[in-house]
């Protein structure tokens, strides 16, 4: 039988506090911390997990000279009410397609500070239900043009503090609930028309602290719903000012 995954007393490689607390009693939060590096995806302290199928909110924080090199895709399959999945300081140099299970209820995944450097296609894929995704704070730098194919409740896309120079046309294409896209603080040298093609509903983009130095005439002209525009901090040396009224 599995080791009680919000037990008091365990030998595991990732220690976890769980919400509730009490062992007699299914929780819907933990918190888990790992302290080595040895965890592999087979690793059998993942079987913890079963113990709490009830787990509405996880997280996972790698400290030390430890590490966590994959998305427990495993895991998170098996957490029929997850809602919300946090990773951080983990390091996770490519997210894989379907890398968390086809899984259709969560909500909220934030994966910052994990060394992504490329989000292949079908990341994230079917997860009907998905709202808010964070990736700030990486290094991402590929991003392939089906990554985000599959979401279509996404209302806010946090890509901030990465090394993204170049966005493949209809990127976002599929994001038709999208109102709130953060892109600052990245490398971005151009965008055009196809670049935010689709995104009728988006109301919020930041494209401060790039590369940018000059805006195609078209870039916005699909973006219906704009209210918030943040082209801060850029070397723009031409815009036209279709740009700004259609």
């Amino acid at each position: 039988m599995p080791i009680n995954l919000c037990s008091r007393e365990r030998d595991m490689k990732l220690v976890c506090h769980c919400t509730p607390s009490s062992d007699n009693e299914k929780a819907h939060k933990a918190e888990c911390w790992i302290f080595n590096s040895d965890l592999t995806p087979r690793d059998p302290d993942w079987t913890a997990f079963h113990t709490q199928t009830q787990l509405q909110s996880l997280g996972f924080s790698v400290h030390g000279t430890s590490n966590l090199s994959f998305i427990p895709t495993a895991v998170i399959q098996s957490l029929k009410h997850l809602e919300k999945l946090t990773i951080e300081y983990a390091q996770i140099h490519e997210i894989f397609g379907f890398a968390f299970g086809n899984f259709t209820r969560i909500k909220n995944i934030t994966l910052p500070k994990n060394h992504i450097k490329s989000i292949n296609s079908y990341a994230f894929a079917n997860h009907m239900e998905l709202q808010e995704l964070i990736l700030s704070s990486n290094d991402i730098h590929e991003i392939d043009p089906f990554a985000f194919t599959g979401l279509p409740s996404l209302k806010r896309l946090n890509l901030a503090e990465n090394r993204i120079q170049e966005i493949h046309d209809d990127t976002f294409e599929s994001l038709e609930k999208l109102s709130n896209l953060i892109l600052s603080f990245n490398a971005i040298d151009l965008v055009t028309r196809e670049t935010f093609k689709g995104l009728g509903n988006l109301r919020h983009l930041k494209l401060d602290h790039n590369k940018l130095k000059f805006v195609d005439e078209e870039a916005l002209i699909e973006l219906m719903s704009l209210v918030e525009l943040d082209l801060g901090h850029n070397t723009i040396e031409v815009i036209h000012c279709n740009d700004l009224t259609n």
